[in-house]
């Protein structure tokens, strides 16, 4: 709506036209619009202090009509009608204004904002009343509130109802810098802004909120319920929220069956700071929200030990986050399953792509929270691509826990050092712990970990025969050497391998593949010689096999496979070739404990010897171990 629909409004918004007046139409095609002020005010202050200009006639009064345009510090403002209740502003003479938008829209200072509140003595003017005017009369006509850039302080929750919002609007700075506003609060989790129900298209553009008492307040918060309607399609660019209890927060209704749409919200070129909690989401309709270029920055002493997290989740919706940093000691994603069903749809997702994380604590920095109860949610699913962590502890941070209905999914996901993922191992719970799936595809630096003897989502500590974790599909991918010797045993350093649940399903078979030298082979003039190499943790091998060159033929050579089990050689097949060609056996356990300590995945750790023996002529071919 531009500045002559504004003037010429319906009389329900309670403004007369000027020409009505009898003054001239203000307006863009009217070059001559000074000719149209009738009184002028050197500032807004000293226009909201009049008290000469009256409605009515008497000693010591300058009489004023509706529809006059009154002038203060270059802003414009139309006298309402006496008996109007929806003014902007109302002089000290009781004359009621109507704020004319300029080319910006609403300027906060035309309103009575002073912007002159100091961070460094904690003084300043409280301007909530006129930001809160300037917000309603934008909501009312559907112009743009601008806020100068200076720093303001206000005191009291500044509300977007539902009876206001007749269009959408926008709150602008002149840059994410020099626009502050300070929240001068001390209730815990006092909203700053509230936007009611039914309230979309909202946009803040290039401003910085903050929490004067650090780590009390919430910056934002937007509720969408059935009854009340959606809210949807809210823009934040250029926003950067500082020190909050939480930052943003999306709500529902009391239960997930009155959640009302939230989707298409966009934070661009964003940044959370110092936030106890960054994004909250609690509505299982908070779909389709893009974080592009956000950052989230916590780099606050007591971050160290609170572990603040960024991303929660009290309910699953779907969010994608493209490009930024995240910077901290506490999880970049956290999630919850409540103790009751539905909370996270089956299309729940987080996404993230184009990640830079400064992983700064022990971690997990990806966390499902042990409180969770994985008998009764839906999985989530999280998908985490083309992501640099530069962790800060050398000693095996935690990447990543997870706990069972879960599907997460890590592709090129880089470390600097050693991270683990972990999958928790629990009682059966009805086999819950084995729905889901890990997937490390291209990373590096990443370790599959199972955790046993813990009590953690839902169930007590695991009895060995107990034992259930998340199936996973690892493939690891190292720069440099394909691998390097641990302890006397040859350890790849790129992995490939498969963890399966106890469930029926489809198995990759992979080869662990030997080549000796074509002219050397394996240990000539030895008898007898050993290989040692470690098999993949938790690989469930099936055979030995041999693929032989024909100058074995004449050889008596016969080759051991042993699994090392608790510094134990346990031999669990043989082969003696005689001629050139292919040759297997199946793997076994004389003592039957096979299928326990490799299924389990913990008693053993994958360590194995072959042994070569019965003559000192090499072997030449390919030496195999199969598994899954």
């Amino acid at each position: 709506m531009d500045r002559r629909q504004f003037l010429s409004a319906t009389p329900s918004l309670g403004l007369i036209p000027a020409s009505r007046a009898g003054q001239p139409f203000i307006g863009p095609s009217n070059p001559n619009a000074k000719a149209a002020i009738s009184h002028s005010f050197a500032t807004v202050a000293a226009c909201l202090a009049d008290t000469m200009l009256y409605y009515s006639e008497g000693i010591g009064r300058v009489q004023i009509r509706a529809g006059e345009i009154v002038e203060a510090q270059g802003f414009r403002y139309q006298v309402a009608a006496s008996v109007a209740s929806d003014q902007h502003i109302t002089t000290a003479g009781g004359v009621k204004l109507y704020v004319v938008p300029g080319d910006a829209g609403f300027n906060v200072l035309a309103f009575g904002a002073a912007g002159d509140y100091s961070n460094l003595t904690g003084v300043g003017t409280d301007d909530t009343r006129p930001i809160r005017a300037a917000f309603k009369a934008a909501m009312t006509v559907g112009r743009p509130v601008h806020l100068p850039g200076r720093q303001y302080r206000i005191t009291d929750t500044l509300c977007m109802p539902n009876a206001d919002y007749k269009f959408s609007f926008k709150v602008v700075g002149d840059s994410g810098n020099s626009t502050r506003i300070w929240f001068d609060n001390a209730v815990p989790k006092k909203n700053m802004f509230y936007s009611d129900l039914n309230i979309s298209y909202v946009n803040f553009e290039d401003i910085e909120l903050l929490d004067r008492t650090p780590g009390t307040s919430r910056a934002i918060q937007f509720v969408g319920t059935l009854s009340g309607g959606p809210a949807w399609k809210h823009l934040f660019k250029g926003v950067r929220i500082v020190g909050f209890q939480e930052g943003a927060r999306f709500d529902g209704g009391a239960t997930i069956f009155t959640d009302a749409y939230q989707s298409e919200v966009m934070f661009l070129h964003s940044k959370f700071k110092n936030c106890r909690k960054s994004l909250i989401y609690n509505n299982i309709q908070a779909v389709n929200h893009q974080l592009i270029g956000l950052d989230i920055e916590n780099d606050d002493v007591a971050d160290a030990s609170e572990k603040w997290p960024m991303i929660v989740f009290e309910r699953g919706s779907f969010i994608n986050h493209l490009g930024g940093s995240v910077i901290g000691y506490g999880p970049y994603v956290s999630f919850t399953y409540p103790g009751v069903g539905g909370a996270f749809q089956v299309t729940a997702q987080f996404a993230s792509r184009g990640i830079r994380m400064e992983a700064r604590g022990d971690g997990p920095f990806i966390d499902h929270h042990t409180a969770s109860d994985i008998s009764v949610s839906n999985a989530f699913r999280l998908r985490f691509a083309d992501m640099a962590v530069r962790a800060s502890r050398s000693a095996s941070p935690i990447l990543a826990r997870f706990g069972g209905r879960v599907y997460a999914r890590f592709d090129n996901v880089h470390s600097n050092v050693p991270m683990d993922v972990q999958a928790y191992m629990t009682t059966d719970l009805g086999r819950h712990s084995e729905n889901g799936k890990i997937e490390l595809n291209g990373c590096r630096r990443l370790n599959y970990k199972r955790v046993s003897d813990q009590a953690a989502y839902g169930s007590a500590a695991v009895r060995a025969s107990d034992r259930r974790a998340i199936p996973a599909e690892i493939s690891m991918e190292e720069e440099g050497p394909a691998g390097t010797v641990v302890d006397g045993y040859y350890q790849l350093t790129a992995d490939r391998k498969t963890i399966y649940s106890g469930n029926w399903q489809v198995a990759e078979l992979k080869t662990l593949t030997w080549a000796p030298s074509d002219v050397s082979g394996f240990g000539g003039g030895s008898n007898p010689a050993t290989m040692q190499v470690f098999l993949p943790q938790y690989a469930r091998p099936c055979k030995f096999r041999l693929l032989c060159d024909g100058v074995n033929a004449a050889a008596a050579i016969v080759l051991d496979l042993y699994f090392v089990v608790a510094g134990k050689d346990v031999l669990v097949a043989s082969l003696a070739p005689r001629d050139g060609g292919h040759f297997e056996a199946n793997i076994r356990d004389p003592s039957k404990t096979l299928v326990i300590w490799i299924a389990d995945g913990l008693d053993w750790d994958g360590k194995i010897k072959v042994i070569k023996s019965g003559s000192s002529d090499s072997f030449v071919g390919l030496i195999m171990i199969d598994y899954m």
